[in-house]
């Protein structure tokens, strides 16, 4: 004991060469408790995890005072925030808190700005209701869009209701950056959280322009350049109350796991490499996010077409009516907030170029995000963060429903619209011959699968090394995939067991993909390594570590019929 003491001292005064005083009496005050019994990551404590515990909390007071956790541990349906106190549901042994601020409402002059922390309250507040949706295209049939507004930034807890402390499952949702909520149906934590024996998170970011609009204006006048960024930042507030809020709903604030699907699967790729969110979470899991590449450069259009960010920003303030305004800013904090969201409606994710549908993105700003993620993770790695990366066998098939595709010529055609250089056209559409693609919309997209999602989860997982797993899902529920295949997000239903969201009815066989889903996820979230048939490696190209999550499951060692290297050679995929 004497020895690990001396040696968490050592690596405690190593991190706060920089003296901060609160470090150092929240270290040696948890250092002096360390035979006492305490509560931390699921087991009463003996002296090694109490220091591991005194380290954590040190380091987050040295880099951050208000990163330190709060408050203590507690059970029941009563607990108190580092905000105020509030009252949950009892529900079959879950603990349900919903509608919790986590941030101050971004409304008024508070539009377009990074978040703060939340306001205090006093008495007990309500957590029986979810919080409004952000403004976004109403979409009834999935969400409670009904009651938008942009006072959306809460969170929704599912605990347990004993006195054991659990890992965290944070779930970012998806629908382009234009849509979407912690509340939607499909996204309910009960079933995930009583079988994974987790503590799960939903939440609100900002979406549409109010979330990701870029002006040279907007980065002008934030003291630290930050600009299409707000729905990202978003994201990072709702770790940084985590942290301080875990042990109220008896989760550990050390071993949190961020797990989402498309543009959730994208804020991964943001949050393994933005600053702001270094330290905050342990473990993540990118549901189809594509290969880190997705995002929009200010000035400039990225490898893959998607428009300068300040190009989308000056047309949707001219849409919004605020182009000549001689304060831009100002006017557009005026405007009602359903305008935002009105000038970028659900419709566009399904028409136009397809690489130009996803308009709204985190933004490399240069500070949130200092560079394109793909390209940091392949300089510097992950942090240390342990990912998965993960696609869909039909990912292309749910954009693509209104595209006509009804000849070769015409495949070709839409190649070209993406890829302007002829040789590299002619070369692309060689690797999905006819005699392979019948149809050849089906070869659009299988190409389109391949670009945007399935190849890129490959590079990115080498770019982490030792550190990324790779799957690639190909079960649907049969009157989905008569249709539309394993189509983009149908692994939802999976993850948090709610085919009853879509109307569907599982088979036997959809019932242990749900049961293979919810126990890898859950494992890696508790221990780093995901339970999986016959064990799950890290991925190492040439080597059977790609998981195909189905029934039966299998180890793969290529996917995509090897066009993603090919797809490589040509520049065409990270």
């Amino acid at each position: 004991m004497l020895v690990g003491l001396r040696l968490a001292l050592w690596l405690l005064f190593s991190y706060l060469m920089h003296e901060n005083r609160a470090a150092v009496t929240i270290a040696l005050g948890l250092l002096a408790s360390c035979p006492q019994p305490d509560l931390v990551r699921g087991q009463p404590l003996d002296a090694g995890s109490a220091l591991d515990a005194a380290i954590d909390a040190a380091i987050d007071a040295a880099i951050d005072p208000d990163l330190t956790p709060q408050v203590p541990y507690q059970f029941g349906i009563e607990v108190d925030l580092d905000t105020g106190a509030v009252r949950g549901q009892a529900d079959d042994g879950l603990r349900i808190f919903r509608g919790l601020p986590f941030a101050r409402p971004p409304i008024g002059d508070r539009r377009l700005r990074p978040p703060a922390k939340p306001e205090p309250w006093s008495g007990i507040r309500s957590a029986a209701d979810f919080g409004p949706a952000c403004p976004q295209t109403p979409l009834p049939t999935m969400s409670s869009t009904d009651r938008m507004s942009e006072d959306c930034l809460t969170a929704n807890v599912w605990a347990h209701d004993d006195d054991r402390v659990r890992p965290i499952m944070v779930w970012i949702y998806g629908g382009g950056f234009i849509l979407g909520g912690g509340d939607w149906p499909i996204y309910d934590g009960a079933d995930l959280a009583r079988d994974g024996d987790v503590v799960v998170v939903t939440f609100n970011y900002r979406l549409g322009a109010l979330g990701f609009l870029a002006t040279p204006e907007l980065r002008a006048e934030d003291p630290e350049g930050r600009v299409g960024t707000f729905g990202l930042l978003d994201e990072v507030e709702l770790l940084r109350w985590l942290r301080r809020n875990a042990r109220a709903f008896g989760g550990d604030p050390y071993q949190v796991t961020v797990f989402g699907e498309s543009a959730g699967g994208i804020s991964i790729c943001a949050l393994l490499t933005a600053p702001p969110a270094a330290g905050l979470f342990q473990r993540a899991i990118a549901q189809s996010g594509g290969g880190c590449n997705l995002f929009a450069h200010p000035d400039t259009p990225n490898d893959l077409g998607l428009p300068a960010a300040f190009e989308t920003g000056r047309d949707l303030v001219e849409t919004l009516g605020c182009g000549a305004a001689a304060d831009q800013p100002a006017c557009l904090r005026a405007l009602p907030a359903q305008d935002f969201a009105d000038a970028v409606p659900f419709g566009s994710l399904f028409t136009g170029p397809i690489t130009q549908r996803l308009r709204l993105a985190p933004v490399v700003d240069g500070v949130v995000l200092p560079k394109m993620p793909i390209d940091r993770i392949k300089q510097e790695g992950a942090g240390g963060v342990q990912v998965i990366f993960g696609s869909n066998e039909n990912e292309a098939t749910l954009f693509t429903m209104f595209d006509v595709v009804p000849t070769r010529s015409s495949f070709r055609d839409l190649v070209e619209g993406v890829f302007p250089d002829p040789a590299l056209v002619d070369a692309i559409v060689e690797l999905y011959p006819g005699l392979e693609f019948l149809l050849p919309k089906d070869a659009y997209n299988a190409l389109l699968g391949d670009v945007l999602f399935n190849c890129g989860t490959l590079a990115a997982a080498s770019a982490v090394g030792g550190q990324g797993r790779v799957y690639y899902f190909t079960r649907a529920p049969i009157t989905i995939s008569a249709f539309m295949g394993t189509m983009h997000a149908i692994d939802t239903i999976y993850t948090f067991d709610t085919f009853d969201a879509f109307a569907v009815l599982p088979t036997s066989a959809d019932r242990a993909v749900e049961l293979l889903v919810q126990t890898a996820w859950s494992s890696f979230a508790r221990t780093g390594t995901p339970e999986f048939p016959g064990g799950w490696p890290a991925y190492r190209p040439g080597v059977a570590s790609i998981a195909r999550i189905d029934d039966p499951p299998e180890l793969l060692m290529q996917i995509r019929a090897g066009r993603c290297a090919a797809l490589r050679e040509l520049g065409v995929v990270p």
